[in-house]
């Protein structure tokens, strides 16, 4: 009786172990709910999340830098920002590289008319178009106001030259990071007065389709810099318009520039903390840093920085879960113990390489039918 309760163990064993595929690969896509023994609490989480706010107080977030190796594309609402730039005195914002032009469109930006001249450094100045003055210039990062002059067409077809405009500038430049600041409204009387396609609905409808469409690629961000300027009835406030037209006061490009520096804040704090998290994970390797790492990692858009942080977290993991797993496997081959056997059938959940994860459940399933064909033939000697 005892022979036969043993084969029929090891029947039910191979039929569990012909399912193990299924239930690990569940366990690794849930590993927020892992126990494994090297883990952090929640509350260890909530205090290095603390650390490193306090870390980045007394850093401070150099928004002057960053903004300072951009370029500003625009049209003449660009050389108003121009204009507000050069107001706050020498330096503001890092000093950033204008590019803007009166009257530019994506219709002339390859005729004359829509040439900007950039002054180089060394004084030199060059007149091209502004995909090939970004490369020119080095920047890191555009910010693009585009489409007033373009509207007349309707949101539909000038969103598509937009997009056009920007895959220009993506293809001359492929690292650089684009911004996309929404488009300025104009007052309720210029509607009432200008085509029907120039209107509060058609700006709305514009924005949001170039909203959508940097959600969608990578490196490329959207900033409502202009919904706060709307007064109630529809257009732009009076006191955020210069001419009665579309044109920007000052204190509109302050309202602007709040905005946009806030949105850029926001962007460079939830990078570092990333960083940070990354970094901390590098360093502990243990399991529950993992998990808070990729939580950080998680909340950033598709993004090259995103991109190579995974590329380190992803790596190391794989580094430590996979020698993590084979200490395992080696243990329960010594000690042929159901609490090795289960910490080992744990830890290789966590291999996130599918042919490795492949690899090592074969061979502990393997390793588990040995052991009790073992005991199996232990028992028919005695």
């Amino acid at each position: 009786m005892k022979l036969r309760k043993i084969v029929v163990t090891l029947a039910l064993t191979s039929m569990l172990l012909a399912n193990v595929t299924a239930g690990e690969i569940k366990a690794k896509e849930s590993r927020a709910n892992s126990t494994a023994s090297e883990s952090v609490s929640s509350e260890t989480e909530k205090s290095e999340e603390s650390s490193l706010e306090d870390e980045k107080n007394k850093k401070g977030i150099d928004v002057n830098e960053y903004i300072g190796e951009s370029a500003f594309i625009g049209s003449s609402i660009g050389i108003g920002q121009r204009m507000y730039f050069n107001r706050q005195g020498k330096g503001f914002l890092g000093n950033p590289t204008m590019l803007v032009v009166g009257c530019y469109s994506f219709y002339n930006d390859t005729r004359p008319s829509g040439q900007i001249t950039y002054t180089a450094p060394d004084g030199t100045e060059v007149t091209d178009m502004a995909k090939n003055l970004i490369k020119l210039s080095g920047v890191k990062r555009v910010f693009v106001n585009m489409g007033t002059n373009d509207i007349y067409m309707g949101a539909k077809k000038t969103s598509e030259k937009y997009k056009e405009y920007l895959k220009g500038i993506r293809e001359e430049n492929p690292e650089v990071v684009i911004f996309v600041e929404s488009m300025t409204y104009a007052t309720k009387s210029t509607y009432e007065n200008e085509k029907k396609y120039f209107s509060d609905a058609s700006i709305d409808e514009y924005n949001s389709i170039m909203e959508q469409y940097c959600a969608e690629n990578k490196d490329m961000y959207y900033i409502d810099v202009t919904s706060q300027m709307k007064d109630a009835e529809g257009g732009l406030a009076a006191k955020y318009c210069s001419d009665g037209y579309v044109h920007i006061s000052f204190e509109g490009y302050r309202v602007w520039t709040d905005k946009l520096v806030s949105y850029v804040e926001k962007l460079i704090n939830t990078e570092n903390k990333a960083k940070e998290a990354v970094d901390k994970y590098l360093r502990k390797g243990t399991e529950g840093y993992y998990r808070w790492a990729a939580k950080k990692v998680d909340l950033l858009k598709d993004s090259t920085v995103k991109d190579a942080l995974l590329a380190k977290l992803e790596g190391k993991h794989l580094e430590i879960t996979v020698s993590s797993a084979q200490k395992a496997f080696e243990r329960y081959s010594q000690t042929g113990l159901e609490e090795d056997y289960q910490e080992a059938l744990k830890l290789i959940a966590l291999v996130s390489d599918k042919e490795l994860f492949e690899e090592y459940r074969c061979q502990l399933a393997h390793e588990h039918l040995n052991k009790i064909g073992q005991k199996v033939l232990e028992i028919r000697n005695r």
